[in-house]
């Protein structure tokens, strides 16, 4: 395919990569947004090893999540330190506001290169609306009716 090879070469370097908490990085099935007494912490299948790549590449990276921080902090406590937790926007997704609040905590200062990971649709519109590429979980996010010993194989 010589015209996917083009759009490979053409595609700008990653400048930062914005990436939902629950359902996404940990709590695989966004169980934190049930009724679930005890949502999964631990971090999802290949998130870490993708965390790592990202900072060995230098590239930013932080979470977002509307759920409040008494649930957030127990999940994003697997997570490596350095990955920021995106400061709570007073405007709820879909509008782009907590994307680029998240933006300007990491200092990135244009669009070009910038990625949201996620399995929630309204943080998926939020990145969409914001100007960023999206990436949509369809295997571990909010919609995939599946808990952690289900989803893995």
């Amino acid at each position: 395919m010589p015209h996917a090879e083009i759009a490979i070469a053409s595609a700008p370097a990653l400048t930062a990569v914005l990436f939902g908490l629950s359902g996404c990085l940990v709590d695989f099935g966004s169980q934190a947004r049930t009724d679930s007494p005890v949502p999964d912490s631990q971090a999802t299948p290949g998130a870490l090893k993708i965390l790592r790549s990202l900072k060995e590449q230098g590239v930013p990276c932080a979470w977002l999540d509307e759920l409040p921080p008494s649930i957030t902090r127990p999940l994003a406590a697997t997570l490596p330190a350095w990955v920021k937790a995106a400061s709570p926007s007073s405007i709820r997704w879909p509008a782009p506001h907590a994307c680029w609040q998240a933006l300007m905590e990491l200092n990135i200062e244009r669009l070009e290169g910038c990625v949201l990971v996620s399995g929630e649709p309204r943080l998926l519109q939020s990145g969409l609306n914001a100007g960023l590429w999206t990436i949509g979980l369809a295997s571990c996010g909010s919609l995939c009716g599946l808990r952690p010993r289900h989803g893995r194989r």
